[in-house]
């Protein structure tokens, strides 16, 4: 045991020591050298499915810019849109979903599709969540999506989770 505490004490006043050595630096960064490219054709948007009076702190940013309410026949978005689509949140009909997606095929846009993670679940405390996903309604959706034939360019599961929960956690297992 003696030594193990000899061993303890001897390597703290080392890092100690260590620590008093300052040594300055200075770090320049090349603001005009390119690291990496982003395809030319990549465009992200995310498109929420909230409500018109969908407000938060007293504030109601959505307006009529939900996947709900917004005028796929809009040529000026018809032309702003190419590129990779984010859905997340809220409940969609069918129906909508089979306009989006011929807007979609309309626009060659490459859709990511987010699930939502919390369904079933509830709140344990603020920011996290527990009890087991309920797939019934993705698992559904999926089919549907596949019967139809839509191209869904991938799946998120879940938005805004992470570790640290940005919006909410869940853990790894669940």
């Amino acid at each position: 045991m003696e030594f193990f505490t000899s061993l303890f004490l001897f390597l703290a006043s080392i890092s100690a020591i260590s620590a008093q050595y300052v040594q300055e630096s200075e770090l320049v960064i090349n603001g005009t050298l390119p690291i990496s490219y982003i395809d030319a054709n990549y465009i992200c948007a995310t498109i929420d499915w909230w409500p018109d009076d969908k407000c938060n702190y007293n504030h109601c940013p959505w307006g009529s810019s939900s996947a709900l309410n917004l005028d796929l026949s809009n040529p000026l978005l018809t032309k702003a849109v190419q590129g990779l689509f984010g859905f997340s949140k809220g409940c969609l009909r069918m129906d909508r979903w089979d306009e989006l997606n011929q807007f979609f095929v309309k626009t060659r846009s490459l859709v990511t599709f987010g699930l939502n993670a919390l369904r079933g679940r509830h709140q344990i405390r603020k920011g996290v969540w527990g009890r087991s996903w309920k797939s019934s309604n993705a698992h559904d959706f999926i089919k549907y999506t596949v019967s139809k034939g839509y191209q869904i360019h991938s799946w998120e599961f879940g938005n805004e989770l992470s570790g640290n929960g940005v919006g909410a956690m869940v853990n790894a297992e669940q």
